[in-house]
């Protein structure tokens, strides 16, 4: 599957320079980190959040 995000700008250099300090892709740390969270959490979990804190979350 193929995803398109569009990220504010200090949302992309958090990311880009996390996936530097892993040594991966930046595409292979979202990889890691979107299975990461669907194996961690329960679906009834989920809390609806506004765009801007998804993206922070997801890259923390």
């Amino acid at each position: 599957m193929a995803i398109l995000l569009q990220l504010e700008p200090e949302v992309e250099s958090r990311l880009l320079a996390q996936a530097a300090a892993q040594g991966k892709l930046v595409e292979e740390l979202i990889k890691a980190l979107v299975e990461q969270l669907l194996l961690t959490s329960e679906p009834s979990s989920a809390v609806i959040l506004p765009p801007y804190e998804r993206a922070e979350r997801f890259v923390r």
